[in-house]
């Protein structure tokens, strides 16, 4: 594992693990296949989206997809994404992200509406783009 912009990252984060005990909880996946990281997204309790700057998000339309539950920064455009069907913490705001996914871990927090299911998501978009050639 190496990031060419900053070197020593993966080294610094590694010694944060190890200096906070967190060693248990952590693995390091590299990079993980696409089939792989669906699977993942798939059978997540939640979706975590911590960007604090972006364009539409692929991870967010992942998760509608795979009708998973997802907890996203406040960004604007998340919030276009996804109305009221997601959890929102302040990008600045650790402690309201920690709260949102240890409510998911202790079955506390209520889970957001599922998004349409796909097949349907799919059919509607077709029968949509049919509209546009008067089929």
């Amino acid at each position: 594992m190496e990031d060419y912009k900053n070197p020593n990252f993966i080294n610094t984060l590694k010694n944060f693990i190890a200096d906070n005990n967190i060693e248990k909880n952590c693995k390091f996946l590299s990079i993980v296949p696409r089939e792989e990281q669906l699977s993942l997204m798939k059978n997540a309790v939640a979706i975590i989206q911590p960007s604090r700057f972006e364009g539409w998000s692929t991870v967010v339309e992942d998760a509608k997809s795979l009708q998973t539950q997802i907890i996203v920064s406040d960004l604007e455009v998340h919030q276009e994404q996804l109305g009221d069907r997601a959890y929102y913490f302040g990008q600045e705001n650790e402690r309201d992200l920690t709260d949102l996914v240890a409510g998911y871990l202790n079955n506390t927090l209520p889970k957001k509406e599922i998004f349409d299911n796909y097949q349907q998501r799919l059919n509607s978009f077709g029968q949509q783009f049919l509209k546009v050639f008067n089929f």
